[in-house]
């Protein structure tokens, strides 16, 4: 995400990353590792404990939105350099990538990013809120009526990233592949679907367990990513700015309001610079 912000200013960052994650771009299915073809990795790890494959940092690949990210990376530095050398030079990694999204991104073929966890030891949550604490369900009034969601799952800024204006730009550049006459019936439909089940959502929110999702930031991302109409774009700009929501610093990971607002920990209610930057560059 770094390079990305920055690719308009020192491209290089870019350039060395996308080379780097596209060395170790997977190309088997592995679930110790939560690899499969295509994906990107989350993180690696050197020392003792992945010499010996005691962890599965090597690469570890439990991330869902880093495929995507790694598309619009692409784009965006493509189209701050102009240089056509680069973005051939990363036309097979981009392809692969597509495929993943196609076959495994999106596990019940509905047009949105979906994920679950596969290895016994790797991260319960796949999107950027990575940490077991990110996602909860209220089973109760009050804060100890508390509880991790489950599998599987989905978040609105991996479905963001996977439409992300780039991305339709981009796959212009693509060989047609078996998947792409549904990949473009998707991209027309996703934006109008998910604002409908966001409808929905917002008519339950008293009885859902889950928490809303404008008590946190994940709409704002979504602005950033283009999948929100701009006729309703200016309502979610609304709530981010409402006091629960900024905090003079910028906008937090989640409501202040909330039963499991935190403002010590990083994904339930501290202000995330990089979050806040693509909200601005919406």
């Amino acid at each position: 995400m770094i390079s990305l912000q920055a690719a308009i200013v020192h491209p290089e960052f870019a350039r060395g990353a996308l080379r780097v994650l596209a060395k170790w771009q997977a190309t088997e299915r592995d679930d110790y590792r939560d690899a499969e073809p295509g994906k990107i990795h989350h993180e690696l790890r050197l020392g003792e404990l992945a010499y010996f494959k005691l962890i599965p940092h090597t690469p570890y690949y439990g991330t869902a939105d880093a495929t995507p990210l790694y598309l619009i990376t692409l784009h965006s530095t493509w189209m701050c350099t102009g240089d056509k050398a680069l973005l051939n030079e990363h036309l097979a990694t981009a392809e692969r990538c597509l495929e993943w999204i196609d076959k495994y991104g999106d596990r019940d073929g509905d047009g949105f990013q979906e994920y679950q966890t596969r290895s016994p030891v790797g991260y319960e949550n796949q999107g950027w809120k990575d940490s077991g604490e990110a996602l909860v369900i209220r089973t109760g009034p009050s804060s100890r009526d508390l509880k991790r969601s489950a599998n599987c799952r989905a978040m609105s800024m991996m479905r963001g990233c996977a439409w992300h204006r780039s991305m339709t730009h981009l796959k212009g550049r693509m060989t047609p592949t078996p998947c792409a006459p549904r990949r473009q019936r998707c991209s027309r439909n996703l934006t109008r679907v998910l604002e409908r089940r966001s409808r929905l959502l917002r008519l339950l929110s008293g009885r859902r367990q889950e928490a809303s999702p404008l008590h946190r930031l994940k709409p704002g991302q979504c602005l950033w990513s283009g999948i929100i109409l701009p006729d309703r774009a200016h309502r979610v700009v609304e709530r981010l700015l409402r006091p629960d929501m900024w905090s003079g610093w910028g906008i937090r990971t989640l409501s202040a309001d909330h039963k499991s607002f935190n403002p010590y920990h990083y994904q339930i209610g501290a202000v995330w610079p990089h979050d806040n930057g693509f909200i601005a560059q919406a």
